[in-house]
């Protein structure tokens, strides 16, 4: 019997389960990142740049560059790739399920190395990361019977 794994994650906290093909879930290990939920202010901690009007009419504020919850967010994905390329590697799973909030999905996808990608057998842009296993575990049933 194929091992087979279930990562439910959102862009602060990823949590994986063994998930026997006829058995419960059992959650293995949860990572989290609180700096993604700070405040949006709290993130930057310089003021932005000033910048000179072209005709020299005074100075203005510059936006930052990107937005500091979407760096966590990503910052947050990778550190989450890495942990399943790790324990792909170290033949704790050979199939993938994965639930993730649609944004934080894409981001995942864009992070999983090859090995890993290959393993997902199920995707499902949901952001069910917060409830608890037996709901998790109805949320899986119900993707496994479409």
């Amino acid at each position: 019997m194929r091992k087979r794994w279930i990562v439910v994650a959102d862009s602060s906290k990823a949590r994986f389960f063994n998930a026997p093909v006829s058995g419960k879930l059992e959650e293995v290990e949860t990572l989290t990142h609180p700096e993604s939920r700070l405040p949006g202010q709290d993130m930057c901690r310089d003021r932005p740049g000033l910048a000179l009007d072209g005709g020299g009419h005074g100075r203005h504020g510059l936006e930052p560059s990107s937005d500091p919850k979407k760096q966590e967010a990503l910052i947050f994905s990778r550190i989450v790739s890495d942990m399943l390329d790790k324990a792909h590697g170290d033949r704790r799973f050979e199939q993938l399920g994965v639930f993730a909030a649609p944004a934080f999905l894409g981001m995942l996808r864009d992070q999983m190395s090859k090995a890993v990608a290959g393993a997902v057998f199920l995707e499902v842009p949901k952001n069910i990361s917060a409830q608890t296993t037996p709901e998790i575990q109805k949320h899986l049933a119900a993707e496994l019977d479409k």
